[in-house]
């Protein structure tokens, strides 16, 4: 989409050099109607659309296919990514804007082409008439610009219910919540935490955590993720780890739970190019 943007003046030169000097009249007849179609500002504003879309989740893609990203981090490119969409949703205007100075820069005239409207035969019973829109602008922001951001947003909020579910569990490892809970409040969510995984964590989890937290009150400050924190217990003070035990498992558990299977396809794709029939 956006190597189709960006070299679209040369797109319409190719399609015109085969229009004018092909001698298949089948390439002929392809190249008009692929001509055809792109030169129509209904196009233009699908382009425009498909690329601000695809630019927004292909952040979020990427980041998730790391094999450095950790369950609370991912959870936070799919908020941001969601977040985005739902304020594109309101900027519409944006979007028309973008496509009408691309349309007068191609030469393609910058409003909707009007098509004929099926009618529909109204029964003996219906009160009013048929009350489907005519206006092609809003066709298309009612069909396709709501339609497409509903279901993208829909689908971010269901699809990952689960992982962020997981994150909210992991929460009392969090450093914000190490921060600014008082011993009261991180007793009981480390006691809650101990009864979600109690066939991995005893309940000696939750005095540990509180010792973790006097023990490196500093260093809690400074870093930003349950993956620093787990750096700093295992590798760079493992002399004393053996001190908070249920602490580590913790932490262990929650740098295991995989954010995606990216690696492993890509693992089973590559084994079929290395070990040929």
């Amino acid at each position: 989409m956006f190597a189709l943007k960006v070299r679209f003046v040369d797109v319409q030169k190719a399609l015109t050099k085969t229009i004018l000097l092909s001698s298949k009249t089948d390439e002929r007849n392809e190249a008009i109607l692929l001509k055809k179609k792109i030169e129509n500002y209904n196009f233009i504003m699908l382009l425009v659309f498909h690329c601000k879309v695809l630019q927004t989740i292909d952040a979020a893609s990427k980041a998730l296919q790391s094999k450095a990203i950790d369950l609370s981090n991912a959870s936070k490119r799919l908020q941001v990514c969601l977040e985005q969409f739902e304020k594109y949703r309101h900027e519409f205007e944006d979007l028309k804007t973008e496509a009408n100075s691309i349309a007068v820069k191609w030469s393609i005239n910058p409003e909707f082409p009007k098509t004929r409207q099926r009618k529909v035969k109204r029964h003996f019973d219906e009160i009013c008439e048929d009350e489907r829109l005519q206006d092609p602008e809003s066709l298309f922001k009612v069909n396709v610009f709501y339609r497409v951001l509903d279901i993208i947003i829909n689908q971010l909020r269901s699809r990952f219910l689960g992982m962020n579910e997981i994150v909210s569990n992991f929460s009392v490892l969090q450093p914000a919540t190490l921060q600014n809970l008082n011993d009261t409040d991180l007793l009981e969510k480390a006691l809650a935490f101990v009864h979600l995984y109690k066939e991995d964590i005893s309940i000696s989890f939750s005095k540990e955590i509180l010792s973790f937290r006097s023990s490196f009150r500093h260093e809690i400050e400074t870093s930003s993720s349950i993956r620093e924190l787990a750096d700093l217990l295992i590798i760079k003070n493992h002399f004393i780890s053996s001190s908070f035990p249920e602490v580590c498992t913790a932490f262990l558990l929650f740098l295991t739970i995989p954010v995606t299977t990216a690696s492993t396809q890509r693992s089973f794709s590559k084994l079929k190019l290395i070990k040929t029939y």
